[in-house]
């Protein structure tokens, strides 16, 4: 790991689904030249919408027991 280590938060379930099942599109609205390695921080808040259908939730909410939040979740690499 290099000394300048950039790093995203993103809210649960979708650092968890990066770190932990392999996800591999995140979707911002800004560019980033950035390669090399990205610390990703599990923000305090969750991605749950309002609308979400109970079975939704019930999955949701399993993942949130298992998921860290406000902390480091992962380290993973930017590729070209």
């Amino acid at each position: 790991m290099t000394a300048n280590v950039r790093a995203i938060t993103i809210r649960q379930p979708y650092a968890w689904a990066i770190v932990k099942k392999g996800r591999r599109i995140e979707n911002r609205t800004w560019i980033t030249k950035s390669r090399g390695d990205l610390l990703i921080h599990a923000g305090a808040g969750t991605a749950m919408n309002n609308s979400s259908k109970r079975s939704s939730a019930c999955v949701f909410q399993r993942i949130l027991r298992e998921a860290p939040s406000s902390r480091c979740a992962g380290l993973l690499t930017l590729l070209p």
